[in-house]
């Protein structure tokens, strides 16, 4: 068990140790949750990374050149 200092904006330092434990990662996400008057800290995993290599394989229907990708996305649908 360690201590911690909690700010004045209501931040917490988890220490490396407790990190390394839980297997968390920077940037990361967590569940934060009170069991039995403790608090429960659970990571998340990034979404990103979870799809990461989905498109292995598949070809591009167009090339694209470096630098010119801003010019063939469709921003209407946002």
């Amino acid at each position: 068990m360690q201590t911690v200092n909690i700010t004045s904006q209501w931040q917490v330092y988890i220490p490396w140790k407790v990190r390394e434990d839980l297997g968390l990662e920077k940037p990361g996400r967590a569940k934060v949750s009170v069991k039995a008057g403790k608090i429960i800290i659970k990571p998340i995993g990034s979404l990103i990374l979870k799809r990461a290599g989905f498109l292995e394989g598949v070809k591009p229907k167009r090339k694209v050149e470096p630098g010119k990708e801003r010019d063939i996305i469709d921003y209407s649908g946002l």
